[in-house]
Parts: C-alpha cells; structure tokens; sequence
C-alpha cells in the first residue's frame, strides 16, 4: 500500500509471506503458515532551486522466526537519500542496520555518484560507488566493495546495466583477499 498525501511526501507499507517461493505459484499455501516479512517507508522528494529533485528515505522491516526453514526472526531500518547536484550529477548515500541474524551483515553503508549524458545520451547513466558491510559475527571480516556502472535507457520502460565490482575481505571466501564481479542487469518494469 503507498499513498502521496502530499506531493513532497510518501508513505508506502507492505507484507508477504515469509514462505513465498519466486518459482511457482502458491497462492492456495499463501495462508498456511504465518510467518510475516513486513515493512514501512516514509519519504520525502523534494525539488531544492538549484539543484533539482531528491529523495530522502527512512524505512523499517521485519522477518518473522520461520520454524519451517528453522530461520531466526530479524529486523532492521534504512535510510537513504538521493539528490540532483545539477541536471547531469546525482548524490546517494544509503545506510542500513539489522540484528544481522539472518544474513551476518549488522551494518552496510554506501556512498556514490551518478553522471547522466557521460556518453552522449542523456537518459543514460554512469556511477561509481563505494560500500562497507560490517558483519554481526566477529569471526567475519569487514567487506568493502568499490563499484563502477553504465546503465542504458534502452526504451520508455527497459534499462540495461553493466559494471565491476572489486570486493575486499569478500565475507563468502574468507581465503581470498579481493575479489571481481562482473555483470549485466536488463530491468522492465510495466
């Protein structure tokens, strides 16, 4: 459920399944088990002169214990803002806290830029990206992740993306000191 009560303002609140499965359709099970992912999010977007539009974001979540997968319950918050510098250069920085139970990650923060026009087109978008996750478990490393991005605007709806990420202390392989990730996203939404 979202709603604008004001043009600036937003509020958005959801649930689903804690069960739910991407590949099949179980809407007959959907009311079998109770236990609940749930959020909420408060968000202002504002147009600042001189600058253009932002959002700032602040959300809550919470993961109910899931007895059948034996999974503890879990929360946690975010924060976001997102601001245009001008109408080309865009600002992010992301914060977000969790009890860590599900995933290990107590703490994730992330800061980064976003160019729009870099290679002529002006519905696409270059960005580069620094993250840090600090993990629940003291046994873990600190992950840090520096990221570089071009996204196509291929259509009105559909956005191609590729990148690299160079990942220091990678969490999942505690014997290796960095490691590289490339990909390739296309999104459609409708």
């Amino acid at each position: 459920i979202s709603i604008r009560p004001t043009n600036q303002w937003y509020l958005t609140a959801g649930a689903s399944n804690g069960y739910s499965n991407t590949i099949r359709d179980e809407f007959d099970t959907l009311f079998n088990e109770w236990d609940i992912f749930s959020f909420g999010e408060a968000g202002y977007t504002p147009t600042f002169k001189g600058l253009g539009e932002g959002r700032y974001a602040f959300g809550i979540w919470h993961m109910d214990a899931r007895s059948k997968f034996s999974l503890p319950e879990d929360y946690g918050f975010t924060f976001i803002a997102d601001q245009n510098l001008n109408k080309n250069l865009q600002v992010f920085a992301r914060y977000a806290y969790s009890d860590g139970t599900l995933t290990n990650v107590r703490q994730f923060g992330q800061l980064g830029l976003g160019l729009s026009g870099l290679l002529g087109r002006r519905d696409d978008l270059t960005g580069a990206a620094f993250s840090l996750a600090i993990p629940r478990s003291e046994a873990s490393r600190n992950e840090a992740v520096i990221e570089v991005f071009h996204r196509f605007q291929a259509s009105q709806n559909t956005q191609l993306s590729v990148g690299v990420q160079l990942i220091a202390n990678p969490s999942n392989a505690p014997d290796n000191e960095t490691a590289g990730v490339f990909y390739a996203r296309l999104r459609t939404s409708f």
